[in-house]
């Protein structure tokens, strides 16, 4: 009797043993499985939430607000839930991340929009986001000591822009490279043609539709986390972001100087303006 029961504890314990292990077995698969439905759901969050936008955005305010706090809440949950687990592989990790946290300014920026009451919208008013939407900003919005130029002297720079790096840029743009593109404007601001300290929607949006006619609001905001990082990159160690061995360096060079030589008066004029 004793012996039978030694087995049956034995046999028992074999049991359990192989219960515990299956156990973990299954919660590991679980944890896997959960994280990879985890790097699916946030590499296509970015196209999900544009495209929710872009197909009821034209709902009644009340219900639009609802949306743009629901999509920021969903934005935000996902980059705090990145953040917090170590073990998440999104490919282009930096790049989606950016790309999102974009969109969801974005969203703000609308979300804030709508708050405001329709009485700021007198004669007065500068209100930014629809200024924005109605007229794009210009040259002169972004020179330093801007107005000291008339806008005969902006149209001559824009022209002088045009004519020195629009073939070069737009090659490059049409090709997908963007490196060209964001040194003009880096070497602009080095050389105190523009403040880099500018929103970077309005620098790149403005310089897309110079030289490339309007971008949509997806490629906009991608153009955008691809110059906000070069930005930081530029602030932090300026020699090393701007890399004078490059091909698209030594390409913008040249054309650079040779605006420069072209504007030397109106130069002058930032430099003691």
């Amino acid at each position: 009797m004793k012996m039978e029961t030694k087995k049956e504890n034995t046999a028992n314990r074999n049991e359990l043993a192989a219960l515990e292990k299956q156990m973990r077995v299954n919660n590991a698969e679980n944890i896997i499985n959960q994280r990879k439905d985890f790097e699916a759901y946030f590499s296509g969050l970015y196209d999900s939430l544009n495209t929710q936008y872009n197909s009821e955005k034209n709902h009644a305010k009340s219900g639009k607000i609802k949306m743009l706090e629901r999509f920021i809440n969903e934005i935000n949950e996902a980059l705090y839930k990145y953040k917090n687990n170590s073990n998440v592989n999104v490919n282009n990790e930096d790049y989606k991340i950016e790309a999102l946290q974009s969109l969801r300014n974005n969203f703000e920026m609308l979300l804030t929009d709508l708050h405001t009451p329709d009485k700021t919208q007198s004669k007065g008013s500068k209100k930014k986001y629809k200024t924005k939407e109605k007229k794009p900003k210009q040259l002169k919005d972004f020179l330093i000591n801007s107005n000291n130029f008339n806008d005969k002297e902006i149209e001559k720079i824009e022209k002088q822009l045009l004519k020195h790096f629009k073939n070069s840029i737009v090659k490059d743009l049409n090709k997908g490279k963007k490196q060209k593109f964001n040194y003009l404007i880096l070497l602009l601001a080095e050389r105190n043609f523009i403040d880099i300290d500018f929103d970077a929607t309005d620098l790149v949006g403005y310089f897309k539709m110079l030289f490339n006619g309007k971008s949509t609001k997806e490629e906009l905001d991608l153009d955008c986390a691809n110059y906000n990082k070069l930005i930081r990159d530029f602030k932090e160690n300026p020699t090393k972001a701007i890399n004078k061995n490059s091909k698209p360096y030594k390409d913008i060079l040249p054309n650079m100087e040779s605006f420069e030589k072209e504007n030397e008066i109106l130069f002058v004029r930032f430099k003691n303006g």
